[in-house]
């Protein structure tokens, strides 16, 4: 959870990935918990893990370059 936690994602973006991705619940389980969706939830987590992917990218590009 700090991992994901270090992205600094918005609340519900990374309280849907520990939900679903962590704690394993599906996207039906969550979104009863939560009042919302399901495609609501799967929406978030495909934001979250773009912004993840972008930022991981924009590391590596980083650490080649010597610039930070």
């Amino acid at each position: 959870m700090e991992y994901i936690n270090a992205f600094g994602l918005p609340e519900e973006e990374a309280r849907f990935l520990v939900e679903c991705d962590v704690r394993g619940k599906s996207y039906v389980q969550a979104a009863l918990e939560n009042n919302i969706s399901p495609e609501a939830i799967k929406r978030r987590r495909q934001r979250a893990y773009a912004k993840i992917a972008d930022e991981l990218n924009d590391m590596k590009m980083e650490s080649r370059t010597g610039y930070l």
